[in-house]
């Protein structure tokens, strides 16, 4: 199987204008991959030869984009570091999941259009709040602890300037989540 023969699915993608784009414009090796990612990333739920999920792409060909295996190489761990994507070695190549829509909005095509639930991974826009129920804002207010550990894009996730976080206020979230972590671990092996 040659890259070639991979064909980019049509429709389009959606690039967001926000100040995590801006900031992955300057990696531009980082904001070259992701881009490949998101325009091979599989959309809908048809039948694919290599098994690939929606939101997934076949990857592993770093000279198609331009960059050299050095670059590619860090360019994946950059991705993998600001929680855009995950990569998995296959004996076919890399399977590369996008795991936010910060960047880039692939336009997940859904199983069913008049589906009640929501996506996991799409969000109310910037403007818009998510519905919450009166009762889970109590609750949330009632709980003191740890800093709350996640993962992508959130309506909860917002920066000091209310629109999305930078990767450097993603990066100190993750970081303050880890120690978190490892001081309830370190409590719990105390007691045990």
């Amino acid at each position: 199987m040659t890259y070639d023969t991979i064909a980019i699915p049509g429709g389009f993608i959606k690039l967001m204008r926000s100040d995590a784009t801006r900031e992955l414009l300057r990696d531009g090796p980082a904001f070259q991959l992701l881009t490949q990612i998101a325009l091979r990333a599989k959309r809908t739920n048809d039948f694919n030869v290599h098994g690939l999920q929606i939101g997934q792409a076949l990857i592993g060909d770093y000279a198609s984009c331009g960059l050299t295996r050095r670059k590619y190489r860090t360019a994946m761990a950059h991705l993998e570091r600001y929680g855009l994507a995950r990569f998995q070695a296959t004996h076919r190549g890399t399977i590369a999941t996008l795991l936010d829509i910060t960047i880039y909005d692939i336009n997940e095509e859904q199983a069913s259009p008049h589906s009640d639930q929501r996506p996991a991974n799409k969000r109310p826009t910037e403007g818009h709040q998510a519905a919450t129920i009166k009762n889970e804002k109590n609750e949330k207010k009632e709980k003191k602890g740890p800093p709350v550990c996640f993962s992508g894009s959130g309506p909860g996730v917002r920066s000091a300037t209310g629109g999305l976080p930078t990767f450097a206020e993603m990066d100190r979230q993750r970081a303050a989540c880890a120690l978190a972590k490892a001081q309830e671990e370190f409590l719990n092996d105390d007691q045990a």
